[in-house]
């Protein structure tokens, strides 16, 4: 849902996809999945300052 946040865990090999965690708010559900990197869709923040896709770790999870 909007504005909420999320963990980032990594993103593919060429940062157009981004792999988060966030528990959904309203159900209270744990949902892990891939989000398109796109500065309208999602603003990834490391220490509250701001970051390209491509600065973070290639996700190498399941």
């Amino acid at each position: 849902p909007k504005d909420t946040e999320i963990e980032v865990l990594g993103r593919n090999n060429n940062g157009q996809w981004v792999r988060i965690r966030f528990i959904n708010p309203n159900t209270g559900t744990r949902t892990e999945g891939w989000i398109l990197a796109q500065a309208n869709i999602i603003t990834i923040t490391r220490a509250g300052t701001p970051i390209l896709p491509s600065a973070l770790p290639l996700y190498t999870g399941p």
